[in-house]
């Protein structure tokens, strides 16, 4: 069972993703692009706001007008064991005994077949939409598809 009670758990980092939307949502737009999940699996915060950098900068250099929006929210808190790392550390650490570890990031939990990532855009943009998610698509730790739609 993941931990996302952040009032139970002390000292858990914010999460490293803080702008979910981006663009002007109020235009209308043709087509819309889909990042979906192939499988289930867990994505770090630290993935998602990579993925948010280079699409955000990519659409923002090359479109005039564009909506996207990443569809998660990292509520689950990792934990970590920190290890000793000098001479002698081997006798003054207890290994994996009582390895409860402290809060060290947040993550995601993905269903299989879950919306990762929405863009919207006009029908002449669709292909440089299609080209930067496939290149973006190995930042995640699970495999993803492309689904384009029209609105």
């Amino acid at each position: 069972m993941p931990y996302t009670r952040k009032e139970y758990v002390h000292g858990t980092p914010a999460p490293k993703i803080s702008i979910f939307e981006m663009g002007d949502p109020k235009n209308q737009y043709d087509t819309e692009i889909v990042l979906q999940s192939i499988e289930a699996g867990s994505l770090s915060d630290k993935s998602l706001e990579a993925l948010r950098i280079h699409v955000n900068r990519s659409l923002g250099e090359k479109l005039s007008k564009y909506y996207y929006r990443i569809n998660l929210y990292p509520h689950t808190i990792l934990r970590g064991k920190k290890w000793l790392a000098f001479a002698g550390a081997d006798r003054i650490s207890s290994g994996m005994r009582r390895a409860f570890g402290k809060p060290s990031g947040r993550s995601v939990r993905v269903k299989e077949n879950q919306v990762i990532a929405t863009i919207r855009v006009d029908k002449t943009d669709v292909d440089f939409v299609k080209k930067l998610l496939k290149s973006v698509a190995p930042k995640l730790a699970t495999p993803c598809r492309i689904e384009i739609k029209d609105i």
